[in-house]
């Protein structure tokens, strides 16, 4: 984005004291004690909130909130707050929508929204738009009221306002509050729109320049460039190292946005200059060094140039003896740091390290980016080994080496959600092993007193369980971590721990509300470091986390939520587009494709997963070409082209063979074999199910799902083969799977698996559900969307069933 306009999607607040124009013209000093006494009360509450002031127009504010429930618990005590106070009388109104932030200002339509909104509050009451009574509809503690729709002048979108009735908060009276909308609102926003226009128009005249000069931002941003090796090829590995440990050693010090060496290796850095960098990574400060090794001697210069004013604000240089190497990194990063003004509060004991030790660790660190996807590591972790042979106190290696063993057993087991494997006595040993390794670092960190280090070793430790699925321990040692990483201020650690708290709270315990948390402080570590990457991972995060709230609940209220997992996801796109970050593209695309398809729009999900693999395609992306086109399968599937599905399912067990993704063809056999089944090719379906299971049993896979939907398929073959099954095993296949999924009501089951359990039991409840569940999402379509979902092979099926069971 350009210069410091943001757009991003909100809660906005609007409050208003009442009757405080005639109170001012009466009581001038009354008035401005009352003001006074406004943020006496209400700024801890916003903080307490996470709320953002932005405005205060007149004796009412403008706030922002990163989420519709933060906004609506702090209206509440605002107005719970100032209940006994005699003139602070307030009305608020709230709504989502995404706004552009310029320069501490607040702009946009959705902002018009919700000043138009505040007046049909009642006095001590709080008004909201449809879309916030859409986020907060599935909370029991909040009560809401219909008040109107009414058309809002300036504002071009329908909006529905209700009011909140829980909370003993008052309801609005509608006769009581249209006055007041045009006769209070009118002149405030005929200013405030020629204000908006006059900065829209001066944007336009700007934002071209604007666009092209470097941001200065509240942190500072770097790209630490690669140093170059000016000696001997053979010495590259010194060059490498020290810059990767650079980077990672800079990123984790605190308020300071790092460009990772990743993103920096994308762009042609060595046919740039400053000025090119700057721009294509966004970032103010380019540092650029080289090294040159002869003999047992190290020349080394580095120069840290700003961009913004145009200067190298530092620059150095060394020649250190081979038995001083490691003192290098120390050196660069001390430097960096300091012309930065930034103080590491990490504090740790100044632990002499053996050169030759370091130096196995740099190879190690070279070996292991060669080797990268390939499982062949024996060399780097012989070199990482042989580094902490030589030192015992080389964090750093250990570090390493737990990593390059965690790379190799998690590529042998499952990586899929809720799917484990049961270990052989090598993988357990290898486990054991990785646990060890992560420990030991972790003790050695301590006694160092090396707080960054010690936050690192815990939160690889958390992973090490997660990949093992011990997702309690997992979470503890993440917990430590992050804890640790506060202390010290690694944001970097922080995120990351974050972030597996966010998807573990999500989709292994249905903690929305923890899940939201972890997510609401990464985004705020994000937006602070203006991190565009991160920020939009985020956005899609947010799509993940209503897409997982919807499926647990029915069609109505699931349809709201995936229609904000849309809006969040769109926002992703566009940013993505606006900063040129193709892989966030890909993932948004792909997404708003799944989204689509859930609300039942499949003409609009499969054009989105066409571009998703157009994209894929041009930009070689061979991870997200292998989803996209499993995607687009499922489409064929879903549709009941199963001989279609059976072709693109037959080309991805070629990748997936390739790729030696044991679990992978493991649920594409089985997925194959359904399709037969119903291709009534009942043979073929029972070749691919003993393919599935064989493979499945000499892997050791454990998946709830997978043992259920296997079940029961080979109970539908059997009846249509020997027309004779066993009801009650069936039945406690059922209920084990219910019971391990916290299942309350069998429609959570799906109405396509609800058609299997009518075919195999003949009991009317289930085809009954399933109509139900077909008919409810049926009326919540259009009329060309209904009529291509209702005539999809599955739905037809449903419908004939429920006509022949009770018509």
């Amino acid at each position: 984005m350009s210069g410091n306009i943001k757009r991003k999607l909100a809660a906005i607040m609007f409050t208003d004291i009442v009757g405080f124009t005639k109170l001012s013209s009466e009581n001038e000093s009354k008035a401005l004690k009352i003001l006074d006494d406004q943020k006496e009360i209400l700024t801890p509450i916003i903080k307490k909130f996470n709320g953002t002031l932005h405005k205060e127009i007149g004796d009412g504010l403008l706030l922002t909130f990163l989420t519709v429930s933060e906004s609506v618990q702090c209206g509440i005590e605002i107005q719970n707050a100032t209940k006994s106070h005699e003139n602070l009388n307030l009305r608020i109104g709230i709504h989502e929508g995404e706004v552009t932030f310029r320069d501490g200002d607040v702009l946009g339509d959705d902002v018009n929204v919700a000043s138009r909104i505040e007046p049909y509050a009642a006095i001590g009451g709080i008004a909201i738009s449809g879309k916030v009574e859409q986020n907060i509809s599935s909370l029991p503690e909040f009560e809401t009221k219909f008040v109107s729709q009414p058309t809002l002048k300036g504002v071009k979108q329908n909006i529905k306002i209700y009011c909140i009735v829980s909370h003993n908060l008052p309801e609005s009276d509608i006769t009581k509050v249209t006055a007041k909308l045009e006769k209070d609102v009118k002149k405030l926003w005929f200013n405030q729109q020629y204000i908006i226009a006059a900065i829209c128009l001066l944007a336009v005249a700007v934002i071209g320049i604007y666009s092209l000069i470097p941001k200065e931002s509240q942190v500072p941003s770097i790209a630490i460039i690669p140093i170059e090796n000016k000696g001997n090829q053979e010495d590259d590995f010194y060059s490498y190292g020290i810059s990767s440990d650079l980077i990672s050693d800079i990123a984790r010090s605190g308020d300071i946005r790092v460009i990772s060496l990743k993103d920096i290796e994308k762009t042609d850095y060595l046919n740039l200059n400053n000025k090119q960098l700057s721009k294509e990574l966004s970032v103010r400060y380019i540092a650029q060094g080289t090294l040159w090794k002869a003999d047992s001697i190290f020349q080394l210069s580095i120069e840290l140039y700003d961009t913004v004013n145009e200067k190298v604000v530092w620059s150095e240089r060394w020649k250190k003896r081979w038995n001083q190497l490691p003192l290098i990194k120390n050196n660069l990063q001390n430097g960096i740091l300091n012309s930065l003004h930034i103080k590491t509060l990490n504090d740790s004991k100044n632990i002499a390290i053996n050169a030759e030790a370091y130096e196995y660790y740099l190879r190690a660190q070279k070996a292991d980016l060669d080797t990268y996807y390939s499982n062949e590591k024996s060399l780097s972790i012989n070199l990482a080994e042989k580094a902490i042979e030589l030192d015992s106190n080389l964090v750093e290696a250990r570090i390493l080496l737990g990593n390059i063993h965690y790379i190799l057993l998690s590529r042998k087991i499952s990586r899929w959600r809720n799917t484990a494997v049961i270990l052989n006595k090598e993988e357990e040993k290898s486990f054991n092993e990785i646990t060890e390794i992560f420990n030991s670092a972790f003790k050695i960190a301590k006694e160092q007193n090396n707080l960054q280090m010690m936050g690192v070793a815990k939160r690889w430790i958390g992973n090490t369980y997660a990949m093992m699925k011990d997702f309690d321990q997992a979470l503890t040692y993440w917990y430590q971590a992050l804890e640790i990483a506060r202390e010290v201020n690694d944001k970097l650690c922080q995120t990351r721990c974050l972030g597996n708290i966010f998807y573990k709270k999500l989709y292994t315990y249905h903690d929305y509300k923890e899940a939201e948390k972890a997510l609401n402080e990464k985004m705020k570590i994000n937006q602070s470091l203006e991190d565009i990457s991160e920020i939009i991972g985020s956005y899609l995060d947010f799509a993940n986390l209503y897409d997982a709230k919807a499926t647990r609940e029915k069609a109505k209220t699931a349809f709201k939520y995936w229609d904000t997992s849309i809006e969040y996801a769109e926002i992703a796109l566009e940013m993505s587009k606006e900063n040129k970050e193709v892989k966030k593209e890909i993932e948004a695309y792909y997404k708003l494709s799944n989204f689509y398809s859930y609300i039942e729009n499949l003409p609009k999900a499969i054009e989105l997963i066409n571009k998703t693999i157009t994209l894929c395609l041009e930009t070689n992306n061979e991870y997200w070409t292998t989803h996209a086109f499993g995607q687009q399968a499922r489409y064929n599937y879903k549709k009941g082209e199963f001989n279609k599905y059976i072709a693109n399912a037959e080309e991805g067990l070629k990748y997936q063979k390739l790729e030696n993704e044991i679990v992978g063809q493991i649920f594409t056999l089985q997925y194959i074999a359904r399709s037969y089944y119903y291709l009534k090719s009942y043979d073929k379906a029972t070749d691919y199910i003993n393919q599935s299971l064989n493979m499945a049993k000499e892997r050791g896979l454990k998946n709830d799902w997978y043992d259920f939907d296997i079940s029961i398929l080979s109970s539908l073959i059997s009846k249509n083969s020997v027309n004779t099954i066993n009801n009650k095993k069936i039945l406690d296949v059922i209920n084990k799977y219910m019971q391990t999924q916290n299942y309350t009501e069998v429609r959570l089951l799906g109405a396509h698996t609800l058609l299997d359990l009518y075919i195999l039991l003949e009991d009317k409840k289930y085809i009954q559900t399933a109509y139900n569940m077909i008919t409810e999402k049926a009326a919540l379509l259009s009329e060309d969307l209904k009529d291509d979902f209702l005539n999809r092979y599955f739905q037809k099926i449903i419908i004939d069933e429920y006509n022949k069971a009770f018509k």
